[in-house]
């Protein structure tokens, strides 16, 4: 059987993800802490350790990773069908962590019936199995969602800059002159008036343009790419089979020398009620960004 992927019902079930996908994480971890509680606090004689309410956790906890594996398997399958490694390992580890979970439950609520012993610790050992698991996946969908090492990227960015013993200027934004040159609107002959009327006035040789090959991929285009892009287009969630992490890659999506006929042109300055504009997960780009892309490719030679 084929799952719809194109039905607006199975889109939303898949969008679902997003609701149900912290219960898991949150629960299992809460019932693996209680069950360490359980153990240090010293029962009292005759006392048996309770294991119920970690119990019904682990329960709660096995029917929202069933649902989150789910909506995450149609979610992936539908809108990055065309993506392989890191999303894959993402989902078959979220099945695996619903199995456990499951499986932790059904073992656990057999131990508590019977008062087996044996079934307790196998319980307890699946839910400490199940907890990093978990988290460990969630860690590798929100790498997914956000670029790898978010958690942690403000650190290393700090570390990068205390390791320079002088501070060096920003390389990404373009010198001024070239931003006004690539954002200037183009002259109207029609409706712009000349300025002099008259005698012809001889006047100073006009500059020469700024060259476009001022704009390059690596220093003005790429850091646009990585703030907004990158995140949906890279080799671990290639979204539209389109990735734009390097430049080989970024070429596949533009007209060398002919911006308008660029589809990456094209989806960024869609109008920002069309549900295709990108970026999707972010605010449309700033003309000036837009305008140094369309500098960029104008200065690519054709093949």
């Amino acid at each position: 059987m084929q799952i719809p992927y194109d039905s607006p019902w199975v889109q939303v079930f898949g969008r679902l993800h997003i609701v149900v996908l912290h219960f898991p994480i949150a629960l299992v971890a809460v019932a693996a802490m209680m069950i360490v509680w359980s153990f240090m606090r010293r029962p009292r004689e005759g006392e048996s350790r309770p294991i119920s309410p970690a119990l019904w956790l682990v329960g709660i906890a096995a029917l929202s990773a069933i649902a989150t594996s789910a909506t995450g398997w149609v979610f992936a399958g539908g809108e990055y069908a065309d993506t392989k490694g890191t999303l894959n390992l993402h989902r078959w580890l979220g099945v695996s962590s619903a199995v456990i979970v499951l499986v932790a439950y059904i073992v656990g609520a057999v131990a508590h019936k019977v008062s087996s012993s044996r079934a307790n610790r196998i319980y307890i050992a699946l839910v400490f199995i199940a907890a990093p698991l978990v988290g460990f996946t969630g860690h590798i969908g929100g790498g997914l969602v956000h670029g790898k090492d978010f958690v942690i990227k403000p650190l290393l960015r700090s570390k990068n800059v205390e390791k320079q013993s002088e501070p060096e200027s920003d390389p990404t934004p373009l010198d001024q002159k070239v931003l006004e040159e690539i954002t200037k609107p183009e002259a109207d002959p029609q409706n712009d008036p000349p300025l002099l009327s008259g005698p012809t006035v001889d006047l100073e040789e006009p500059a020469a343009p700024i060259p476009l090959l001022s704009v390059s991929f690596e220093t003005n285009v790429f850091p646009i790419l990585e703030n907004s892009c990158i995140r949906c287009h890279n080799p671990d969630k290639s979204r539209g089979r389109v990735r734009l992490d390097d430049l080989e890659h970024a070429l596949q999506v533009v007209e060398p020398g002919n911006p308008d006929e660029s589809l990456i042109v094209n989806m960024i300055e869609l109008p920002e009620n069309d549900e295709d504009l990108m970026p999707q997960d972010g605010p449309p780009l700033a003309d000036e960004e837009i305008a140094i892309i369309r500098a960029w490719i104008a200065s690519l030679q054709p093949e």
